[in-house]
């Protein structure tokens, strides 16, 4: 193994010393700057860069990655911008150890997020979430985890870091057939959450393949690497299954989705079903009721388009039943 870049050097001390003793980020804001940094150095070495170092690693790197964030990986704008932030702040802590240090951290610094227009929410219709639980192979550990994964986040309604987090000891099942699961969201703050019976023998039937339902401190979803799941891994998973899915089914799968448009989908079709905006609030843990009422959108844009479909259908219909009455213009 070769000497230590002092790029590498300083994304070193950056992760050991600075983020968790002197900045005191939290644990989630560490594990979300690790997985882009193990992204963009996957990324230039692609770029077959011999030695990724402060002089190396030019502007077009940095925007090149960003893009292929958006354009391959097919990750939102704010995911995008969320990666430049990280890189931004390793570049501003390591400007202080040389000139090339320095010189990236400016190049870095006229890089600018990029703008995006209202917030646009995208979930998957039933049809989608249908065809998603039946893609993974049951037959297969990687299958199994993934299927598992798929209705714990549809029953839950969690975030993916949640996802990651959450432990065996966490999901608690009842004697009386009801199953709770403790969610720990931003600011490490907790919810319970009640899942519903099928979701519950899913989960069960994946612990019990799995062997780890009296292990409590084991995380509850794997990597073939590691027993703790990262966020870039989901992001693959759900990557993968959409093509395979949409393969299947054509017609489905028409915009763009990520990990973060299955809890869109549990609040979409709460709502749908008649749960109170305020209880959907709890659900996921929003701080404030102006965050869910984004769904009230969504919905309402659900309806317009039942009730267009509706009429398309009934169309021929009413034509019929006016084509009877003729005589009578006034009814025309």
């Amino acid at each position: 193994m070769g000497k230590e870049t002092d790029l590498i050097r300083e994304l070193r001390r950056y992760f050991e010393e600075y983020l968790p003793n002197t900045y005191g980020a939290s644990p989630n804001t560490v594990r979300s700057y690790k997985d882009c940094f193990r992204l963009f150095l996957a990324y230039v070495e692609k770029r077959k860069i011999r030695q990724i170092t402060f002089g190396s690693v030019t502007k077009d790197v940095v925007t090149g990655f960003l893009d292929s964030e958006e354009n391959e990986r097919k990750c939102s704008v704010n995911t995008r911008n969320q990666r430049l932030a990280a890189i931004s702040s390793f570049a501003k802590f390591a400007s202080h150890s040389s000139m090339d240090a320095l010189d990236f951290a400016q190049r870095v610094s006229e890089i600018p997020q990029k703008k995006h227009g209202k917030r646009q929410v995208s979930f998957f219709s039933k049809e989608e979430v249908t065809a998603l639980f039946k893609a993974p192979d049951r037959h297969s550990r990687i299958g199994n985890r993934d299927r598992a994964l798929f209705v714990f986040m549809y029953a839950t309604g969690a975030r993916a870091q949640e996802v990651c987090d959450t432990k065996v000891k966490d999901v608690l099942f009842g004697r009386d057939g009801k199953t709770v699961v403790i969610l720990t969201g931003k600011g490490r703050k907790t919810r319970r959450v009640a899942i519903p019976k099928e979701a519950s023998r899913i989960i069960s039937e994946y612990l019990d393949y799995e062997r780890i339902g009296d292990r409590p401190e084991e995380y509850l979803f794997f990597t073939q690497t590691s027993r703790h799941m990262s966020i870039a891994c989901i992001e693959e998973i759900y990557r993968k299954y959409i093509g395979i899915a949409k393969q299947k089914n054509p017609k489905l799968f028409q915009k763009k989705y990520t990990p973060h448009s299955m809890r869109h989908t549990t609040a979409t079709h709460m709502l749908e079903a008649g749960i109170p905006l305020i209880v959907i609030k709890n659900f996921l843990g929003h701080v404030s009721l102006q965050t869910t009422e984004i769904y009230a959108e969504v919905s309402q844009a659900t309806v317009d388009k039942y009730l267009m479909d509706f009429n398309e259908a009934n169309y021929e219909r009413i034509k019929e039943a006016n084509a009877k009455r003729e005589k009578y213009d006034f009814l025309r």
